[in-house]
């Protein structure tokens, strides 16, 4: 009777204090003989301090150091592969599971051992006051599907991820890598050999930490591995593209699913004041008639030269030498100038503000970069071209979202 009946199996990488909290929240629950898995991704803080506190905690607890940080799909592979109970479920080092819910899914897998795995809903929660916030439900009703319908299961669900599985199917047939995210390359590996269940019911909530893998969404590659995870689950219902529509058909669905995305993209952007990463998720979103021309239009407005600031910025990342820069007098300028106080731009490097008629005969100092509001006053310098210089209108006119005149608000 001690054998533990779910393993709880964790990645972790570099979030000892988190990983600490998640841990005495599943110590806490009654009623579930639990194995705990912890698989570190090669962390090099305190997490296996805070492992060993709980190795007395669980019906079985076991903690694996990884030897180099492997990625966290290699990781999250990994935690699973360590399971020994007869069912088993992926949980993220920073949230909670509710135990009814489990509990009823448990009851599940008795009454009907078909059934290889269960989704549910989540929500999202603060850690740090523990305030839920309600989020779409993509499971709307408990339904079960089979393997011929592995279709329907697709359409009628927004998205799926987390089952709570028969530890032998997904140690035998399932795998995370580097590829994708896996979710619904995972579902389409459950339903060739079981039933898959899904229940309206909260089964975990997901916590809103600094950093949390959601801040990655703003990177191209986090999107390719999204709709990836869409294009295997496809290409293994075996489609007929020879029928007619049928290839446009499935490219549609897929860009209904995948191009809504890029406005989550664009709000993780606005979080983490990353306006390059805003512009071009906006101009992604805007291709499926997502954002307005109006839209463009006021982000342009609002936007453009902190966006023409961050592009400097990433400019200066590759002139690691450039220790001051200097702008022609404009309203642009001045407008830099107060962005250059605020806490989003205070690691660049000092600026300071010339008269054009101060530019044209001043030389460029080494360690300097030289910002002109028009290409124009380096064409007039009385200077020859020395160290790095850039013209304002053509780092501003290479950012336009919008069609017509420019209008930039705060000047």
């Amino acid at each position: 009777m001690n054998h533990p009946e779910l393993s709880i199996c964790i990645p972790t990488y570099n979030r000892a204090p988190i990983l600490d909290e998640t841990l005495r929240h599943l110590a806490e629950i009654d009623g579930i003989r639990l194995e705990v898995i912890v698989s570190d991704n090669a962390s090099d803080d305190l997490t296996a301090e805070v492992a060993n506190k709980f190795k007395d905690k669980f019906c079985r607890f076991s903690y694996h150091q990884q030897s180099e940080n492997i990625g966290p799909g290699l990781n999250i592979q990994a935690a699973l592969n360590l399971a020994t109970s007869e069912f088993s479920y992926f949980l993220s080092d920073d949230d909670r599971i509710v135990p009814d819910s489990f509990r009823k899914i448990l009851n599940m897998f008795q009454n009907n051992p078909e059934i290889v795995a269960v989704y549910g809903n989540h929500c999202e929660f603060d850690p740090y006051t523990g305030k839920e916030y309600e989020i779409a439900k993509t499971i709307k009703s408990e339904e079960i599907y089979s393997d011929q319908d592995r279709g329907k299961l697709f359409e009628n669900t927004g998205m799926i991820w987390g089952p709570v599985m028969r530890t032998n199917i997904n140690q035998r047939f399932c795998y995370y890598d580097s590829t994708t995210f896996g979710h619904w390359r995972q579902a389409e590996m459950l339903i060739r050999h079981g039933l898959i269940a899904l229940i309206p019911d909260l089964i975990y909530k997901h916590a809103q930490t600094i950093p949390r893998m959601e801040f990655d969404l703003i990177e191209p590659w986090y999107h390719d591995m999204h709709r990836s995870d869409y294009e295997l689950f496809i290409a293994g219902l075996g489609l007929d593209h020879s029928m007619e529509g049928i290839t446009q058909h499935v490219v549609n669905f897929v860009h209904s699913r995948s191009a809504g995305i890029y406005m989550t993209a664009y709000n993780f952007a606005t979080q983490q004041e990353k306006y390059i990463q805003q512009r071009h998720y906006l101009l992604r979103a805007h291709c499926y008639a997502l954002v307005s021309d109006v839209q463009l239009k006021e982000w342009e407005h609002n936007f453009i030269l902190h966006c023409a600031l961050e592009r400097v910025e990433t400019i200066l990342k590759s002139l690691p030498d450039v220790k001051r820069i200097i702008l022609e007098s404009s309203p642009i300028a001045n407008f830099m100038l107060r962005l250059r106080t605020t806490e989003r731009f205070s690691m660049l490097p000092p600026m300071e503000a010339c008269t054009t008629n101060e530019l044209l005969d001043r030389g460029t100092m080494d360690g300097e970069m030289i910002l002109v509001a028009d290409f124009s006053t380096l064409q007039q310098r009385r200077v020859k071209k020395q160290g790095y210089e850039f013209s304002l209108y053509d780092i501003v006119s290479t950012l336009r979202v919008a069609r017509g005149h420019l209008e930039i608000g705060g000047l």
